[in-house]
């Protein structure tokens, strides 16, 4: 599989910077609006690395739309939407439907 790049979130494309080791504090993963939308990853190999994704991908979402969920929301959708995806698959394809 190709690496991704960059998402289309909303009207942004967020680029996603894999390999960055000063995501502080032990995190895997971080993002900021601030200059522009930036997802920054401490790696993107495993499913654990694309729940991170999910997970940074939520808080733009959050920021976008002035929706301010607290970091445990956050946690909470991102391993819940990690789970309905893995569950019911063809639910997926059925979003991806006609793309």
């Amino acid at each position: 599989m190709r690496p991704i790049r960059s998402m289309q979130i909303g009207p942004h494309k967020v680029p996603i910077v894999v390999g960055i080791k000063e995501v502080d504090t032990g995190n895997l993963g971080q993002c900021t609006t601030d200059p522009l939308p930036e997802i920054r990853l401490a790696r993107l190999s495993s499913q654990w690395d694309y729940t991170t994704l999910l997970h940074e991908s939520i808080h733009l979402i959050s920021e976008f739309h002035d929706l301010g969920l607290p970091e445990a929301h956050v946690r909470t959708l991102d391993q819940a939407l990690t789970l309905l995806l893995q569950t019911n698959p063809k639910f997926l394809v059925g979003l991806l439907q006609d793309q």
